[in-house]
């Protein structure tokens, strides 16, 4: 069993817990592990969702995910988000660095670009990839700026410089990865 404690107003998650909190100022609602263990263990962040109360007598509801076309960033992780290095089991967005002929291939999975389309590229005019030197997004190396449509299709580009470099980005999707290749 979860506690979800939420802001009253908006639905906002504020903390998930296991236990009980004591004298919190939030309301809550129980659920069930499942239903929060992808959020309570970092793999997706509580922004992306909220608190849809069913009760105003017992703590019951569901967490419900927010339709990303609306999304508000809350969090910095989400308008600065670092690709990780780790492969997910499903990949949506997808940086490819080929560090022996020096080039960047991004590209979306099959069902990212269906809902990129359907969605209207999230009202967004331009996608930025940022890529920096180690993990560090205040060591910049340089800044590309896409049009959304340009997703649609593989973007391929050379870079120069370091192959020591991370990549930063918007949080679009829910499963990133960064693919280096020797």
């Amino acid at each position: 069993m979860k506690y979800v404690y939420y802001e009253s107003g908006s639905g906002e998650i504020k903390i998930i817990t296991p236990a009980k909190e004591e004298n919190s100022e939030y309301p809550y609602i129980e659920v069930e592990d499942i239903d929060a263990d992808h959020i309570h263990s970092g793999k997706e962040t509580p922004a992306m969702y909220y608190v849809k109360p069913m009760s105003r007598m017992y703590p019951v509801g569901k967490i419900v995910r927010k339709d990303k076309a609306t999304l508000n960033w809350t969090s910095i992780n989400d308008w600065l988000y670092l690709v990780p290095k780790e492969e997910p089991p499903l990949i949506e967005f997808k940086i490819t660095q080929d560090i022996s002929l020096k080039t960047i291939t991004i590209s979306l999975g099959k069902q990212a670009r269906i809902l990129w389309v359907s969605r209207d590229f999230f009202k967004k005019t331009h996608f930025p990839i940022t890529a920096c030197f180690s993990a560090d997004p205040h060591n910049l190396a340089w800044v590309k700026i896409f049009e959304t449509r340009e997703l649609l299709d593989d973007i391929k580009f050379k870079y120069t410089g370091s192959d020591d470099i991370r990549f930063y980005s918007h949080r679009f999707f829910d499963c990133y990865y960064h693919e280096q290749l020797t």
